[in-house]
């Protein structure tokens, strides 16, 4: 399946979703959700925009095309809605290592990952998986800014084009921002 059909399969209606917080709290918004891939600094590679009740684990793939379309990476840090088998055999194929914050879904799992976090931290080890996923903090930062200052977070127009356009001229202005910033500090 091509990129193009892939894309014209996400949904781009005006829904509801919702998202869980790291301390349980749902958060609950109508509108479309923003799928990002950045760099280890953060700057934005591609970017895909789809309905808000579009899972996470739906874009993956596409994202991960458009990406390799624009860069040669060797990594792929994602969050736990992407741990799905398909995903992570995509990643592979593209000669990508997939590092992934495996999901728990018992209290048992969460248990012994709680364990295993304990363990290495009494050894003063962590794996090399590990450190490489706390990069992920940077595209996460990245996230942040285009919600609180590049105008994701409140969007008035209606309309995928529209929504599409705000969203993405945000991420323009906001990669030019870090690569002005990026070749200052050289």
């Amino acid at each position: 399946m091509s990129l193009e059909d892939m894309l014209e399969e996400l949904s781009k209606d005006c829904t509801f979703g919702k998202k869980k917080k790291p301390h349980g709290r749902s958060v609950v918004w109508k509108g479309y959700k923003l799928h990002l891939s950045t760099d280890d600094a953060g700057i934005p590679l591609a970017a895909i925009i789809t309905a808000a009740s579009v899972n996470d684990n739906q874009v993956a793939i596409p994202l991960t095309i458009k990406t390799d379309q624009v860069v040669t990476n060797f990594y792929d840090l994602m969050d736990s809605a992407y741990d799905v088998p398909g995903v992570l055999k995509h990643s592979r194929s593209l000669g990508h290592v997939p590092i992934v914050d495996k999901m728990s879904f018992t209290t048992a799992q969460k248990e012994e990952k709680k364990a295993e976090r304990k363990a290495q931290k009494t050894l003063g080890w962590q794996p090399a998986e590990t450190i490489r996923y706390k990069e992920r903090k940077k595209c996460e930062k990245t996230n942040g800014s285009i919600k609180d200052f590049y105008g994701g977070n409140n969007i008035w127009y209606r309309g995928y084009e529209k929504v599409c356009s705000q969203v993405m001229f945000g991420i323009l202005t906001l990669s030019a921002t870090m690569l002005l910033n990026f070749i200052d500090s050289s």
